[in-house]
């Protein structure tokens, strides 16, 4: 299986790194900037469902990009980190959906070395034309704190609905479901002037822990 650890500067350039936010099948992930006059891809404020932290940007995505995030049956004690990484979770995939790893929500949510990972991942993407469309949903996360100031979290990611979009044509790069779709991300969490930012994550494509019928 697959396997990839932020952060990674000397992985920037694999094929493999892109895995992590790939469409469907195991295709190529999909940054996005704005398209000129497509409609599709006006931004729509996040629903009552994804509502940010307390302080945090307001996340806005594309009306054709979905994020399902099934909230977990937690511990109190791990609300807020839990709370922080599902933002960052969204936050990923506005980054993805602007072509730019800078936008307010990704500085917020991950730190200097995982920030500076995903920004160059997302412009590797959107330097060949390509935006993400579809559904993402995640599920069975669990946080579990380390010390006061860290965490350690995991959670599983579907893209079987989510796929690259060409910016200039609006083709959609849809494939074949598979158990490839599926991702088992774990994550470490450090807390930072009251945030839960993502400071290093790894994943595994395939996981059958992850594979839902």
């Amino acid at each position: 299986m697959t396997r990839s650890t932020l952060p990674i500067a000397v992985a920037l350039s694999t094929a493999a790194a892109l895995l992590l936010s790939a469409c469907g099948g195991g295709s190529p992930s999909k940054p996005s900037g704005k398209i000129a006059g497509a409609q599709s891809n006006s931004p729509t404020a996040a629903s009552p469902s994804s509502a940010a932290p307390k302080g945090a940007p307001e996340i806005k995505l594309p009306s054709d990009v979905k994020v399902e995030i099934e909230d977990p049956s937690g511990d109190p004690a791990t609300a807020e980190p839990s709370a922080d990484l599902q933002y960052a979770i969204r936050a990923l995939r506005e980054g993805y959906a602007q072509g730019n790893g800078q936008v307010p929500s990704m500085l917020y949510a991950y730190g200097p070395d995982a920030g500076i990972y995903w920004s160059q991942l997302i412009k590797k993407f959107r330097d060949q034309d390509k935006t993400i469309t579809g559904t993402y949903r995640y599920y069975s996360m669990k946080v579990k704190l380390t010390s006061g100031s860290t965490a350690a979290g995991s959670y599983c990611e579907d893209q079987r609905q989510a796929f690259a979009k060409d910016i200039k044509t609006g083709k959609v790069y849809k494939t074949t479901p598979s158990n490839d779709d599926f991702f088992l991300n774990t994550v470490k969490l450090t807390k930072d002037q009251g945030v839960w930012k993502v400071a290093e994550a790894s994943w595994k494509k395939g996981d059958s822990s992850c594979v839902r019928g």
